[in-house]
């Protein structure tokens, strides 16, 4: 979207369809998200949308609503899992003995798999 001004910024939160702003961005309620992927995929368009949740056209950079409403439509695919992204941490152990075992057994096999590597 851009800045976000003073001016807009008042408007913007009276707006019943924004959660929160942020100096350049807007954080809208998932209800809007998922009311405005509904209308936009029965027909309506982007201008219609906004215009009808009460948003002034003129506050966005050109392409921004339909560059929102395909990230929009994007997320909405992505299953629900609650699954965090990143690299998930490593094994846990019930005990420094489990720990130990583990880790010699692991030792064991890196040990084997390099001396088949030196062979071939």
């Amino acid at each position: 979207m851009g800045v976000v001004t003073t001016e807009n910024r008042d408007k913007l939160l009276k707006n019943k369809n924004v959660e929160r702003l942020t100096s350049s961005h807007i954080v809208y309620r998932v209800s809007f998200q998922k009311k405005a992927l509904k209308s936009y995929e029965n027909g309506c368009s982007v201008t219609e949308i906004w215009g009808k949740a009460g948003f002034d056209q003129i506050q966005f950079k050109p392409g921004y609503l339909n560059k929102l409403i395909q990230r929009w439509k994007v997320q909405s695919l992505k299953p629900e899992s609650g699954e965090k992204r990143g690299r998930k941490k490593g094994a846990k152990f019930s005990s420094d003995k489990e720990e130990l075992e583990f880790l010699r057994a692991e030792n064991i096999f890196l040990k084997e798999l390099q001396a088949l590597e030196i062979i071939n």
